[in-house]
């Protein structure tokens, strides 16, 4: 980058969120904001208070001089990035003055290095560019327009808009943070190519099974065992198309999407750059929550978020049917994935007895002493105390 001041030429590196001027640390990230760093010597954390589309609205810290919590900077945006003016103007950033930490205003020539600002993304004032960096892609907040094409320009949802209008001119609702339905395309189409390699892996057993039914002489009791697990094949293939059915959904939607690996408990979230965060440990769990997403997609509500927990909200009571649904794409990818014993797919079928028993399964689940679904584990207690599995 230049300097305006000076026309002084100086490099930024960037490395997973550390971010260098020169061969000097700057800051890096922690879970609330970024830790300041002077001399590598002084460390100082700095939190940020963000809204649901990801802008930065405020940045605070410890002031080393009062002790006392202090304002850096507060930001308001217009609906397209552009900052609100006239108030709130202070801002003020960590320096060493005579190797004592002090905070300081901004001024001319003496500027903060961490510039994240609106939907979290770095502000590109050198050579007075005033735009962006949204990575692919620079955004100008004065236009409401992006400098490059969008990367889905020839997508059909999108064939009719200009492909530099961001977020479809409806900025409220919606981030473009990478331009793509999926943060990374790659792992989706890994995860939607694996989901075919094993329905194809089962329909190959299907015609194999069938093989035998039609040109064999089996008895009516060996038919009926064949016939059995092919029903039950068959319906994990049936079950694989609507979990790469649900991935072509995502696809057409307004959102973009983040797989996320790891963690103890699997859910689907909305971050802060209002990615939908789809958190599992393994592909099996992850087409599980995207059968969640697929469903609240297609409800007339639309994606809603629990305001308590943040997790996805169900589109039907308790949840019940939208766990039978998410465990049975689950079980159709890989059944020795699920946490308690299914023999056939046809087991998640909502009827009656099928639904009573789905209860308790999955009302039963418990993570470190508590209940995973705590309102599907109220229903299972009131079946076993009334004595409705007993009746089964």
């Amino acid at each position: 980058m230049t300097d305006g001041n000076t026309s002084q030429i100086t490099n930024t590196h960037y490395s997973g969120g550390f971010q260098y001027t020169e061969d000097h640390l700057d800051f890096f990230p922690h879970a609330e904001g970024y830790v300041n760093v002077i001399d590598y010597s002084a460390f100082h954390y700095v939190y940020t208070y963000k809204d649901h589309l990801g802008n930065i609205r405020l940045k605070y810290t410890l002031d080393p001089d009062t002790n006392e919590t202090a304002i850096l900077e507060e930001n308001h945006y217009y609906p397209y990035g552009l900052t609100h003016q006239g108030y709130n103007a202070d801002h003020k950033f960590f320096i060493a003055i005579n190797e004592i930490i002090e905070l300081v205003e901004v001024t001319s020539i003496m500027d903060d290095k961490y510039k994240y600002k609106f939907n979290g993304m770095e502000w590109q004032d050198e050579l007075d560019l005033n735009h962006y960096d949204f990575g692919a892609r620079n955004y100008d907040p004065a236009l409401g327009r992006w400098m490059n094409i969008d990367p889905l320009a020839d997508d059909s949802k999108q064939i009719d808009v200009s492909p530099y209008v961001y977020t479809t001119n409806n900025p409220i609702r919606f981030t473009d943070p990478t331009g793509m339905k999926w943060e990374d395309p790659v792992e989706a189409k890994k995860l939607q190519k694996n989901i075919e390699n094993r329905r194809d892996k089962q329909q190959n057993d299907i015609n194999r099974i069938q093989n035998k039914i039609d040109n064999k002489n089996l008895s009516e009791k060996a038919i009926a065992r064949k016939q059995k697990r092919l029903d039950n094949k068959q319906g994990r293939v049936d079950e694989m198309d609507k979990s790469i059915e649900d991935i072509d959904l995502l696809d057409k939607s307004e959102h973009t999407f983040r797989l996320v690996g790891g963690g103890e408990l699997n859910r689907v979230t909305q971050g802060d750059d209002g990615v939908i965060n789809i958190q599992g440990s393994s592909d099996a769990i992850h087409i599980h929550e995207i059968r969640h997403v697929s469903l609240s997609l297609s409800s007339e509500e639309g994606m809603q978020f629990s305001n308590e927990s943040g997790y996805l909200k169900t589109t039907q009571g308790i949840g019940l049917l939208d766990e039978m649904e998410g465990y049975k794409a689950q079980y159709a990818f890989r059944p020795g994935s699920l946490p308690f014993s299914v023999k056939n797919i046809n087991e998640f079928n909502p009827s009656g007895r099928n639904r009573v028993l789905m209860t308790r399964n999955i009302g039963s689940l418990n993570h470190k002493g508590k209940p995973v679904y705590k309102e599907i584990n109220k229903l299972h207690k009131q079946y076993e105390a009334n004595g409705t599995y007993k009746r089964l």
